[in-house]
């Protein structure tokens, strides 16, 4: 190899690692616009997802993301609700963890243990419906789902058995079931 070529190779190394290092900041820039549009995109699903749930409302809880991570920030009045905050936040896909910073404040008058386990029951049922609605391997428009001192009864229709086995294997996996029977009947399309 002669000077001559040596000197080329090296100027067009040297103009390469130039127009990279220039060029880095636009790709990065891209990257994280991508990573923007979709964490806004999955903070508003999951904020929604909170205002609308009856058990959630009026908490006053914060949700953002980034890259895929969810942190949650707030108040609510029971451990329950707050794990049923976070069971709701790693239920949808493209969040890929959760901190959960939520606090719980006890209220100062004790709820009557009926009321509590009325409210547990009804957060049960939500979070389970919620996971059915975000689950797009399950069509939910004909499950019903019951749930009485934790335990929790799938009633209804599925087109196929992997149907009934997600939507059981769902329930099962949220916080707060204890148990659960599932009468959902495979029906043919």
């Amino acid at each position: 190899m002669t000077r001559s070529h040596y000197q080329f190779n090296t100027k067009i190394v040297v103009i390469a690692a130039f127009i990279c290092t220039l060029t880095a900041p636009v790709f990065n820039a891209e990257a994280q616009d991508e990573y923007s549009v979709k964490d806004a995109w999955l903070e508003g699903r999951l904020a929604t997802l909170l205002a609308l749930d009856p058990n959630m409302n009026g908490f006053g809880l914060n949700a953002k993301v980034l890259r895929g991570k969810a942190a949650l920030t707030g108040t609510v009045h029971s451990e329950f609700e707050k794990e049923f905050a976070g069971d709701m936040a790693i239920s949808i896909s493209g969040i890929d963890s959760l901190e959960n910073n939520i606090r719980v404040n006890e209220p100062k008058e004790p709820l009557s243990a009926e009321v509590l386990a009325e409210t547990q029951d009804s957060a049960i049922t939500a979070a389970i419906s919620t996971k059915y609605l975000l689950n797009t391997l399950l069509d939910s428009s004909k499950i019903e789902v019951d749930t009485v001192d934790n335990y929790v009864q799938l009633k209804g229709e599925v087109t196929t058995e992997i149907q009934r086995q997600i939507a059981e294997d769902i329930a099962r996996g949220t916080y707060g079931v204890d148990q659960l029977q599932n009468f959902l009947l495979v029906t043919e399309p």
